[in-house]
């Protein structure tokens, strides 16, 4: 796939999932960010991008002005232009947190803002509210 590795798997039952750790779901830390929420994806064919993931996880797309997405059942990946030349790659990850401004702190105090944006390793992090 293109812009990510696509993997949809499971492990039955959860604790046979071994390279996560022996006590992978006690290391799980939501101090901060409750969930994962989305992913951007970037190219310079967003459209044709999109449609190879339509066809992959067999999902209709939906459009705005802008860009494409997919829906998820709890999340969506988004597909937008990417203007670098650094062809397909992904763009951001989309946290669902109920403490941005705290992350947003530490992210500065560590040198890890870019263009007004929480950025590590040349990926962007977009901090959305958490509804509740």
């Amino acid at each position: 796939m293109g812009g990510a590795i696509l993997s949809l798997d499971s492990m039955v039952p959860e604790s046979a999932w071994l390279w996560a750790g022996t006590n992978w779901r006690g290391d799980i830390n939501k101090s901060l960010v409750d969930n994962l929420t989305g992913v951007v994806l970037k190219s310079q064919n967003p459209e044709k991008l999109c449609a190879n993931w339509e066809v992959a996880l067999g999902k209709k797309r939906t459009r705005s002005v802008d860009e494409f997405s997919i829906e998820l059942e709890k999340s969506n990946i988004k597909f937008i232009e990417g203007k670098d030349g650094l062809g397909e790659s992904v763009d951001a990850f989309i946290l669902s947190t109920r403490k941005s401004g705290e992350i947003y702190k530490r992210a500065k105090e560590r040198g890890f803002i870019r263009n007004n944006m929480v950025a590590l390793g040349g990926v962007n992090f977009i901090l959305s509210k958490t509804n509740n």
